[in-house]
């Protein structure tokens, strides 16, 4: 729910157990195997591929943040999944020496 989300991002966001929990529990881990795909799926290197995970999960969450305030159309909410699917798709296919 769009509640969880601003949660999940206070807690991040600022130093405290909960926020440490999440990323330790959830976060760190989802993380890493995201960057285990990627590296399988482009054979690029781990630093990259760490970059690359974090360009996803910003763009994502930046834009569920910014869905709450913003109050977007629906058309508009296509456009930014079809980004972020792109987005995803160059992310997943290219091996990219940043």
């Amino acid at each position: 729910s769009n509640s969880m989300v601003m949660i999940l991002f206070r807690e991040l966001l600022n130093k405290s157990v909960g926020g440490d929990r999440i990323y330790n529990e959830i976060m760190e881990p989802l993380q890493k195997k995201f960057v285990n795909l990627i590296i399988e799926a482009t054979g690029t290197d781990k630093q990259t591929a760490y970059i690359q995970t974090q360009c996803l999960f910003s763009h994502s969450i930046f834009f569920r943040l910014m869905k709450n305030k913003e109050n977007y159309s629906e058309n508009f909410l296509k456009k930014i999944k079809k980004q972020l699917n792109k987005n995803c798709k160059i992310l997943l296919t290219t091996k990219t020496d940043l």
